[in-house]
């Protein structure tokens, strides 16, 4: 077959930039092997190229096959994702949520399918990024005490697999990122915000950033918690007698419970599953404060560990002193029992001696009694 075909390849015009020239002509000494080799090259490509378009042209059919079956495919089917929420409608079928893996019939030109991400991730001036991530710059808190303070916070958010709950946020929101930009961003940052305002710049950066953090999480979930302002006394000199500094008192109802405002977020089943605070950072004037307060407290736990030494030392030297009389009264003690028992004991022996002294001379024959008292003690006269 290619024996056949090669003259006719002979007779076409060869390119002019393939028509060799003058300076390509072989000179006398070179030999007409090296032609005819590149004439046969460019016969072998030319045969090859158009056994390639020969197979193109018996394949079409199947390739154009294959197409129209993914063009059905597409058409009537959808295969939903893991990790998404898909809200399908047509007119004739209504409504329909879809948050399992698996293949789904849709009627084509007329349906209509919305994907909604089931968890989301808020950041502000988190360094993470994501597909699933939308990323905003660090917070600015002001608390009560007009002090500021920037600080990097991540929030986390699953959507609902409730149907009515997803109809009611496809019917407000149409598409996902309008409740990204619309409910999840702007509530996450007002939270914060009105958070921040039931606290002191001082309390906050001196312990009370995991109390933030819960009661941001409560507030977040369940909605603000209701507050009015008042006047709070903050200190008094001669010139001025009072000064005060406005502030929010948070309500509370006759069982000791806080009120609350609505909760779009509970409204449409939106639900917090994380929150990461970053470091805070303070304005320089809040910093100051907190350097001088992390002084004097260095200074007084030094003054207190040292009150606690002496306090110490003095308790060691108390209870020595307290030991010392205890072993000298015990000694004083001894010594008097010592002393006692010598006096009775020497009693006894001059008893005995003056008994055995009678006793002579009752042998003897005296007749005066035998005096059995002890030494000291009054006779008895003799009543006969």
């Amino acid at each position: 077959m290619f024996h056949q075909q090669i003259p006719q390849l002979s007779s076409e015009p060869i390119p002019q930039s393939l028509s060799p020239t003058t300076n390509d002509m072989p000179s006398r000494n070179e030999s007409p092997l090296g032609n005819n080799a590149e004439k046969k090259i460019y016969q072998n490509l030319w045969q090859i190229l158009r056994l390639l378009i020969l197979i193109i042209k018996k394949s079409l059919p199947f390739v154009l096959i294959v197409l129209f079956i993914y063009l059905i495919y597409k058409a009537l089917l959808f295969q939903p994702a893991s990790g998404y929420i898909y809200h399908y409608e047509d007119p004739w079928w209504g409504t329909q949520m879809y948050n399992q893996v698996g293949i789904y019939v849709k009627i084509p030109f007329i349906s209509r399918i919305t994907r909604y991400n089931q968890a989301w991730t808020v950041s502000f001036g988190s360094g993470a990024t994501n597909e699933q991530q939308l990323r905003k710059g660090p917070l600015k808190l002001t608390f009560s005490d007009s002090y500021t303070a920037t600080i990097p916070v991540t929030f986390r958010y699953r959507l609902s697999n409730n149907k009515t709950k997803l109809e009611m946020i496809h019917r407000d929101f149409i598409e996902f990122h309008n409740v990204v930009d619309s409910i999840l961003i702007p509530i996450s940052e007002d939270v914060m915000v009105n958070t921040a305002m039931q606290y002191e710049g001082e309390e906050f950066f001196t312990g009370g950033l995991n109390q933030f953090k819960t009661v941001l999480k409560d507030q977040l979930q369940y909605g603000l918690y209701k507050s009015e302002p008042q006047d709070k006394i903050i200190g008094s000199d001669k010139l001025r007698p009072y000064k005060t500094a406005r502030q929010w008192k948070l309500l509370k109802n006759d069982n000791g419970e806080f009120l609350r405002m609505d909760n779009p977020l509970e409204i449409y089943g939106i639900v917090v599953i994380q929150i990461d605070l970053g470091v805070p950072i303070p304005e320089p004037e809040l910093q100051t404060l907190l350097d001088h307060k992390k002084k004097f407290d260095r200074l007084a736990n030094e003054k207190a560990t040292e009150l606690a030494l002496v306090q110490e030392e003095e308790k060691i030297q108390l209870a020595q002193i307290e030991k010392v009389k205890k072993i000298q009264l015990a000694q004083i003690e001894k010594e008097r029992e010592i002393e006692l028992a010598q006096i009775s004991k020497q009693q006894e022996i001059e008893l005995a001696q003056i008994k055995k002294e009678q006793k002579i001379e009752h042998a003897k024959g005296n007749s005066i009694p035998l005096n059995l008292t002890k030494p000291n003690e009054p006779k008895l006269m003799d009543q006969n």
